[in-house]
């Protein structure tokens, strides 16, 4: 890892031949892989004491997935777009929950910046929990 130097493409994704191409290398400390099971469970097989680490490409997919995930359960599925300047009445909408009103000045830009709170507030909220430096 420290060259950035990718040792092989191996033509199979199978456990035993993973495993045995990795018990060619048993001074591997480190491992980058992806999310795989057979991955996973092949390298603890054949480098026991090695460490495991999510790729980047994963890394930042998986912090992207959460982040969707997030802003998916703290905001409604529907957003009620009103083109009056007073508030809808409860009878345009119904008695329905979660749904949003929102009129549309200025709307473009209140929507990227409650996304980029949401985003930042949730990296804040990772960065808690881990040690990272952002």
């Amino acid at each position: 890892m420290d060259k950035r130097k990718v040792l092989d493409i191996l033509p199979s994704r199978n456990k035993k031949d993973l495993s045995e191409w990795l018990k060619n290398y048993p001074h591997i400390k480190l491992v980058s892989r992806d999310d795989s099971i057979t991955y996973a469970s092949a390298i603890k097989e054949a480098l026991p004491k090695a460490e495991q680490i999510s790729d980047k490409f994963h890394l930042i997919k998986n912090l992207l997935d959460s982040i969707s995930q997030y802003i998916k359960r703290k905001y409604p599925r529907k957003l009620v777009i009103s083109s009056r300047n007073d508030d809808m009445c409860k009878s345009d909408i119904g008695n329905q929950n979660n749904v949003i009103v929102i009129d549309n000045r200025n709307l473009k830009n209140r929507i990227r910046e409650e996304k980029i709170s949401a985003k930042w507030n949730l990296m804040m909220e990772i960065k808690k929990t881990q040690s990272w430096d952002i």
